[in-house]
């Protein structure tokens, strides 16, 4: 239950560095989620936000920094579900059918 409470308080910080401080909001996320969101929210609201006319450009709704972290981060889950699955230890947890 915790963990449900606390990725739905880091995304709250994505969306506020995103929509309100023009701001990463993929790396807010992930800043949240190592630290707490509480500190997260707490840096975001100390930091001045970033003047319209230095904001990256966005294509698609996405900032290309944001590009750049969702790439990283699929990346790594492809890379663990693979590693997971040639070494067996997905199937060999899994109860019989």
């Amino acid at each position: 239950m915790i963990v449900f409470f606390w990725l739905a308080c880091s995304i709250l910080v994505g969306l506020f560095a995103s929509i309100r401080r023009g701001r990463s909001g993929v790396g807010w996320f992930f800043i949240s989620l190592i630290i707490s969101p509480f500190f997260a929210g707490l840096l975001l609201l100390i930091l001045l936000p970033v003047p319209p006319n230095n904001r990256p450009v966005r294509r698609f709704g996405f900032s290309q920094s944001d590009v750049i972290w969702l790439g990283i981060l699929a990346f790594v889950v492809l890379t663990a579900i693979v590693l997971a699955l040639i070494t067996g230890y997905i199937g060999s947890h899994m109860p019989p059918l």
